[in-house]
């Protein structure tokens, strides 16, 4: 039987509440959709039932075929980050909402030394719950545990190798502090995880916290999902529908263009960035189950185009062996884990340490709405 320790609760007040909360109901809506997937057998997760209750009504087919190459091309990222530090790193998952990965990573024998998760306090207060009142959720962050018992916090849950904070991402000294307190450790190879978070952030405080990635860690990792081309009609309408909810895109200025995204961690400490589209990821991906989720997308007559715009980066800092080897040449080919090796932009150079990544943006339905991203940093 597992225990959890009670502390005193700690209030919190956002600087906008009703922007806020239109933000936090992102991530009821994402688990959903990803509950649902789910549940059309596009990948496996025994735990997301947990979370949420199961979708009265269907999702679109179209809608499923994304998110399924989002988790995908994802989860691709993160195990090779952690498979070439032989699990010796440190995982952020900034805006995890409901996320499972920990679970996951659990499963597989791929836990790293600490995983952080980070999001409103309202969010993590909820999680916490859930986690507690569910042995199959509470029984595994047990199990990594040197005691019986989980340390909770008001709106924070520690554990040995799983912390979840409730910390608002824009006050980034009390962000570091309580990262800090729950182990982080800036030696350790770290990869920072937001899935279509930064676009909430005005510029300013995105920016902020992306050179704060860039300076506190020897060796790390970025991987951002989130939109770009946000100038065309396609864009607009999802701007439009959002305001309606009275969620605005604080950060959409920086989601213009590839460019504009590469630019915006080029210019404050990553070395180098480079794009492709989401379709290339999607069509990227194994092929093994890229026929499974075929099979499915016949079945329910699926459109190749996707109609949501978000993004996917990762961006890399010297100081660990390139997970994805760069030959010299310009052209991109695919590597045993399904994603590109390289891009035509970037060039790997072993004996320096150098370290090789790359940007990819969705192009499915509107031009390049969707994407993901790389940038390289070295350290002299």
């Amino acid at each position: 039987m597992c225990e959890i320790l009670m502390a005193t609760n700690h209030s919190f007040t956002g600087c906008n509440d009703t922007a806020d909360e239109a933000v936090r109901s992102t991530c009821d809506d994402a688990t959903v959709c990803k509950r649902f997937a789910v549940s059309m057998n596009y990948w496996k997760d025994p735990y997301i039932q947990y979370f949420i209750k199961q979708p009265s009504e269907r999702k679109a087919p179209e809608i499923n075929r994304g998110y399924y190459a989002r988790v995908k091309a994802v989860n691709i990222l993160l195990d090779a980050f952690i498979k070439k530090t032989s699990c010796n790193c440190q995982i952020i998952n900034l805006g995890a909402g409901l996320d499972t990965t920990f679970w996951r990573l659990k499963d597989q024998n791929l836990l790293p030394k600490k995983y952080f998760e980070v999001d409103f306090p309202m969010i993590v207060m909820r999680k916490i719950h859930l986690i507690k009142t569910k042995p199959p959720l509470s029984k595994p962050i047990i199990e990594t545990n040197s005691s019986s018992s989980l340390l909770i916090d008001g709106s924070n849950m520690d554990s040995d190798r799983y912390a979840i904070i409730g910390q608002d991402l824009r006050d980034l000294p009390t962000l570091t502090e309580r990262l800090k307190k729950f182990g982080l450790d800036t030696n350790l190879p770290t990869l920072l995880l937001a899935e279509c978070v930064l676009v909430y952030i005005t510029p300013e405080k995105s920016t902020e916290l992306i050179k704060w990635a860039s300076t506190t860690f020897h060796t790390t990792m970025f991987v951002n999902y989130e939109q770009v081309n946000m100038t065309d009609r396609f864009g607009q309408v999802m701007i439009e529908n959002l305001q309606r909810r009275q969620c605005n895109l604080a950060g959409v200025d920086i989601c213009q263009t590839l460019d504009t995204q590469k630019n915006r961690f080029l210019l404050n400490g990553w070395d180098h960035a480079n794009a492709m589209d989401m379709m290339t990821v999607y069509n990227s991906l194994p092929q093994a189950d890229i026929q499974r989720s075929r099979n499915w997308i016949c079945r329910f007559c699926e459109a190749l185009q996707q109609d949501c715009s978000q993004g996917l980066a990762h961006l890399l800092k010297t100081g660990l062996r390139n997970p994805w080897p760069v030959a010299e040449d310009s052209a991109c080919h695919s590597s045993s884990h399904g994603l590109p090796t390289h891009c035509s932009q970037f060039r790997y150079k072993e004996s320096d340490g150098f370290a090789t990544g790359c940007f990819l943006a969705d192009d499915l339905a509107t031009q390049a709405l969707l994407g993901l991203m790389a940038a390289v940093k070295v350290v002299e």
